[in-house]
């Protein structure tokens, strides 16, 4: 299912069209029932604008006005192997040459990758008493001197046995921004990036407003 969500902003006058589109890839969400607790890191690139802390803090603000229909924990102390990703190759997010989304090579990287961090992903789960895990990742950009803001994401959920039950992928088609207060432009960006998150996390019956 493809959706477009639409965003008025009230602090922020975007001059084009302000919008997002998000396309689930896997939905096993019946499997998600018996979840009861789950927890939250992002994945950000290397090189990045903003922090992984500046994301966590902004989205635990945004899940905290909502009711949690499943324990959501934002996890911190995640090690830079599985919370930084090093180059396009090794992103969740794979596109080829026409931007067009690569489904299987994405799940073999996501495949690979759980392997790799199998035991510190036993570990996070076991401590916090986990029944999924939730896999943020984001590549998030902005630049005052073209005012211009835009992201890519990936949600991934997998159970305690490494099994993938939910993938979905959003494409950015923001553009201008009309602000040039690198401050602002910066919490428009952390802000749009929590929405696209809550979004899902009320889709697939997470959270719902209280």
């Amino acid at each position: 299912m493809k959706k477009l969500f639409f965003f008025p902003l009230a602090a922020l006058i975007i001059t084009s069209c302000s919008s997002f589109s998000v396309k689930n890839e896997i939905d096993k969400t019946d499997k998600l029932n018996p979840v009861k607790k789950t927890g939250v890191f992002f994945r950000i690139p290397q090189r990045t604008f903003v922090s992984e802390k500046d994301y966590r803090q902004t989205l635990g603000y945004w899940v905290e006005g909502y009711q949690q229909l499943k324990k959501i924990t934002l996890l911190t102390g995640v090690s830079s192997k599985m919370g930084i990703y090093s180059s396009d190759q090794n992103r969740f997010y794979q596109l080829n040459e026409s931007r067009d989304f690569l489904k299987f090579k994405s799940l073999g990287v996501i495949k690979s990758y759980l392997q790799a961090h199998k035991t510190e992903i036993d570990g996070i789960m076991a401590s916090n008493n986990l029944d999924a895990l939730v896999l943020y990742e984001v590549d998030g950009f902005f630049q005052t001197e073209l005012q211009h803001v835009e992201f890519n994401t990936v949600i991934i959920i997998v159970d305690k046995s490494m099994n993938v039950l939910f993938m979905d992928r959003q494409e950015n088609i923001y553009g201008h921004v009309d602000e040039i207060n690198p401050e602002k432009i910066k919490k428009h960006l952390l802000d749009k990036v929590s929405q696209r998150f809550i979004e899902t996390m009320i889709d697939i019956d997470f959270i719902k407003e209280k």
